[in-house]
């Protein structure tokens, strides 16, 4: 199951995620929208965070819960969405389910959203300080964006052993860069197939490959 909530200011927003597992696991994320937005695009942008993390999970179903009554209006077609970033949002929110993969929106009160409310308005204040058990990203362009990528053929470096260490645990041959991944690869984390560099009071960085 999944929570989230949105907020914005002049400065910025902000995006929370709350995660809960069926074995009562819970993973928190917090999202600093380092642009200006609105409050609605905000509670998108939390959602499609929420929904990226839950399929980093290998699930196979999420239950989005929000107290957006506009954002579930619009994903159940109870309204239409105006303008044309709104319907790009939906677009793309539509976009996750398939494949094996289905989410179900359930509007909830503010009040039962509580400590979502409370994480996503600290994500979008002037300063951010989270703890260590919770997930910390700053993210500069809305999701809809669409970015202009340059092909780099795959390479071989650093990375690329952290990466496969990771995710399937290979180990190099070489004894020397054996040990030189026992020493880094607890500095990095894996975010579905992401690196990101562990911060202790700073946000997670995401590697650009």
């Amino acid at each position: 199951m999944v929570w989230t909530n949105g907020s914005s200011n002049q400065r910025a927003g902000g995006a929370r995620v709350l995660l809960q597992t069926l074995e009562r696991d819970t993973i928190e994320c917090v999202v600093r929208l380092q642009f200006l937005t609105t409050n609605n695009k905000a509670e998108y942008e939390a959602v499609l965070s929420g929904i990226d993390l839950v399929e980093a999970t290998w699930a196979t179903l999420a239950i989005v819960h929000c107290n957006s009554q506009v954002m579930v209006k619009h994903i159940n077609s109870d309204y239409e969405a105006k303008g044309e970033r709104m319907k790009n949002y939906l677009n793309v929110l539509k976009s996750k389910t398939g494949d094996g993969f289905s989410v179900k929106f359930i509007q909830i009160l503010r009040e039962e959203n509580e400590q979502a409310d409370c994480l996503a308005k600290a994500a979008s204040a002037k300063y951010t300080n989270t703890t260590n058990e919770v997930l910390s990203f700053v993210q500069y362009a809305l999701a809809i964006d669409k970015l202009e990528v340059q092909f780099i053929p795959p390479r071989t470096d650093w990375t690329t052993l952290v990466m496969s260490y990771l995710k399937d645990v290979t180990l190099p041959e070489d004894r020397n860069a054996f040990r030189r991944l026992k020493v880094q690869s607890p500095r990095f984390a894996m975010i579905g197939d992401v690196l990101y560099k562990r911060g202790f009071s700073r946000p997670y960085l995401r590697f650009l490959m």
